[in-house]
């Protein structure tokens, strides 16, 4: 009898090592399929999506600030049905961002650090983020492990995008924290992590109750133990999700300056809130014309794409950059539904234009691929004033990119509105 059990036991611990060795070969096998998806070596905008775009997180945040059905909301809508039925399936097989926080945290240990013994924040982190996306504004959601990674790989010091390189220090920060605190990030702080398994003891507890069973489990000492995951905790969390939104964007509201979003963006208010800043736009954007937000549209825009015509402008028939996103913050638009689409609208400052001084200037006007602009003689200054057609500027950034003066361009892009 004794034998038997030894050899049951010694059984037992081969076929862990054996699951242990598979389940580390595909954990690294899919992180170096995610490192080939984020950087672009084949240039395919919705290849450069699909990273982002398998995280449910994501997938199931987007379709409620938005709230509207696309492609891209598919595989992670998929992954979620997945880590429905086996519980954290994603986290322990395939999941870039665990890999790598797993070897910072076998680097603390051996420094001899230990893990908190307190605080476990990522159920909040995605309740708070629901509440939030009720009114277009998911907090967290710029902590998805895979538009952190994705954002990370991307930042690339040759990229002409200012700005490309705060989401791998980032990620560097997090990796950081993990080897001072083992097992901060996999254990307490990712939501992805703590969104599959609520979903898993969702629905665990919903097939418990068609069987009869008691949503009840015991402590060694027989006394029962209440799962509140779904009543006050989640109640707490999405309240706070709420209220904090709403104080985002009445902050938003009274402090930011408009600026000129990527095409297809959505409203202001939803876009800041949908966009998972995993900077696929910036990376497939073959004008450079899309560089990091830093505080121009205010807190609630951090890190968010916007458009700058300084170097560059958005090419007529190019829409790449909806493409790629993986959330829907940029619709995808086919390039006839992007002209009339525009991003924005030109303006004219009469203070910095040379026409004003008598000097010969029609850059603009040459330049501009869809006629917008015309110049009108003024009996009462003698001056010739460029006059844009606010029903066929695009707001491209093709005038601005060839306007000579300086500092201060005389035509400048601004927000559609008035």
């Amino acid at each position: 009898m004794t034998k038997t059990r030894l050899f049951q036991s010694e059984s037992g611990k081969r076929g862990h090592r054996r699951a242990a060795r598979l389940r580390s070969l595909s954990r690294c096998l899919a992180a170096g399929a995610a490192f080939l998806l984020a950087w672009p070596f084949v240039d395919s905008p919705r290849l450069l999506a699909l990273l982002p775009a398998l995280s449910p997180f994501v997938a199931l945040n987007a379709f409620l600030a938005a709230p509207a059905f696309h492609g891209m909301l598919i595989p992670g809508m998929v992954l979620m049905l997945l880590v429905a039925w086996r519980r954290q399936w994603f986290c322990r097989w395939l999941c870039p961002v665990g890999l790598c926080m797993d070897g910072a945290s076998a680097l603390g240990r051996r420094w001899g650090r230990r893990g908190l013994r307190w605080g476990r924040w990522g159920d909040g982190l995605v309740f708070v983020t629901f509440g939030g996306a009720l009114l277009g504004w998911p907090l967290f959601l710029w902590l998805d492990p895979l538009s952190l990674f994705a954002g990370a790989i991307q930042s690339d010091v040759s990229h002409p995008a200012p700005g490309l390189w705060i989401p791998a220090a980032l990620f560097l920060a997090f990796f950081f924290f993990n080897v001072i605190w083992p097992h901060l990030w996999c254990g307490r702080v990712c939501p992805l992590g703590a969104f599959q398994a609520i979903c898993y003891d969702g629905v665990d507890s919903f097939r418990k109750r068609l069987t009869h069973k008691k949503s009840e489990v015991k402590k060694a000492d027989g006394a029962p133990v209440r799962n509140v995951r779904f009543s006050r905790r989640a109640a707490l969390g999405v309240g706070a999700g709420v209220c904090l939104a709403g104080m985002t964007g009445r902050l938003r509201a009274k402090g930011a300056s408009p600026i000129v979003r990527p095409p297809g963006a959505l409203d202001e208010a939803r876009f800041v809130g949908v966009c998972a800043r995993c900077g696929n736009c910036l990376q497939i954007c073959p004008a450079h014309v899309i560089e990091l937000d830093r505080g121009a549209s205010g807190l609630a825009g951090w890190l968010t794409p916007r458009l700058t015509f300084q170097q560059d402008y958005c090419r007529e028939d190019c829409v790449r950059c909806g493409d790629a996103c993986p959330s829907g913050a940029l619709r995808r638009l086919t390039p006839e539904e992007k002209l009339t689409s525009p991003v924005g609208l030109a303006r004219v400052d009469m203070d910095w234009c040379l026409l004003r001084e008598d000097l010969e200037c029609t850059k603009c006007a040459q330049w501009c691929p869809h006629g917008a602009i015309r110049y009108v003689f003024d009996d009462t200054t003698y001056n010739t004033t460029p006059t844009i057609e606010p029903e066929k500027c695009s707001g491209c950034g093709a005038c601005e990119r060839v306007c000579p003066t300086r500092p201060v361009r005389a035509i400048t892009i601004g927000s559609p509105g008035p």
